[in-house]
């Protein structure tokens, strides 16, 4: 296969974005020592069932094709790469269950988890066990702060797609901000941090809305109207959000409502972009942190 630095389309992008990510645990797979045998086990504990199982089908298949193509060549160190997926439905006790159970198989490397808590979770869990954990797909800043060096998360922190989202709705002269956040102690310290980002760049958070569990919809989309807001910021369930946006669109909600990249695949149909015209999304890249990784080897 060619390869090319050429990313002017979004489809090469997306490639480009897909090799980075798989990369990550080709990479690790390679400094991960284990004794000679016919494969090595990768685990994986996502949501296979409830709400985020869309997001989780999708990621399995796109993991399964890049590993098909890697044992297809030779596997890594000539060692074919089998992955076992465990059903965790996005809750953190099922996928903390899971991964231990995954390390008790012998798998050497967990991989490509998409929600905040769960990753987050399995911190000690890597930390205990001295396996990587690869490609986490969420912006949690415990994946980052402390660093850790069996970590290797390859979305962007949070705090910096919030501010690239306040950057630009003040850029376009926006002055108020709500925030809708989970009722966690990670979604209170989303709260400070925006809260923070916004006077920084002139603008007031206005309309905090904290949500545990299934969020009312149509309630928080009236809260939405009557607060005559500029710009909904959101942290959570992109399921729920689209939902949300699906309402606050109902009553002709003209303010800009920004989110950030979870929300690609269900704006992915044409129906549902055009009735979000006025949604931005965050467009920031992780930053790699291979140097300190390699010197802790």
């Amino acid at each position: 296969m060619q390869y090319t630095n050429d990313l002017s389309t979004p489809r090469r992008r997306r490639t480009a974005n897909l090799r980075a990510i798989l990369g990550c645990l080709v990479f690790a797979l390679a400094t991960v020592s284990t004794p000679s045998k016919a494969v090595i086990l990768v685990g994986q504990s996502i949501a296979r069932s409830g709400a985020l199982a869309p997001q989780g089908e999708a990621i399995i298949k796109g993991t399964l094709a890049y590993l098909n193509r890697i044992n297809a060549s030779g596997g890594v160190n000539g060692e074919r790469v089998v992955l076992k997926t465990l059903d965790d439905a996005g809750d953190s006790k099922r996928a903390v269950d899971n991964a231990r159970a995954l390390i008790a198989e012998g798998a050497v490397a967990l991989y490509g988890m998409a929600e905040g808590g769960p990753c987050s979770a399995l911190l000690p869990v890597i930390t205990e066990a001295k396996i990587p954990l690869v490609a986490c797909m969420a912006g949690s800043p415990q994946l980052r702060d402390p660093f850790n060096r069996y970590a290797f998360p390859v979305r962007a922190a949070h705090l910096d797609e919030f501010a690239s989202l306040l950057s630009t709705a003040a850029g376009l002269g926006n002055k108020t901000v709500a925030l809708i956040h989970s009722d966690s102690e990670t979604g209170r310290l989303h709260l400070a941090n925006v809260t923070r980002l916004s006077r920084q760049r002139g603008m007031e958070l206005v309309l905090p809305v904290a949500v545990s569990g299934k969020p009312d919809t149509k309630a928080i989309a009236k809260q939405l109207v009557a607060s005559n807001v500029d710009v909904v910021l959101n942290h959570g369930s992109f399921s729920s959000y689209a939902e949300l946006i699906k309402e606050a669109r109902a009553p002709c909600f003209s303010r800009s409502i920004q989110a950030d990249k979870n929300l690609r695949a269900w704006l992915a149909r044409p129906a549902r972009a055009r009735s979000c015209r006025r949604l931005r999304r965050s467009r920031i890249r992780a930053r790699p942190r291979f140097k300190e990784h390699m010197r802790m080897t």
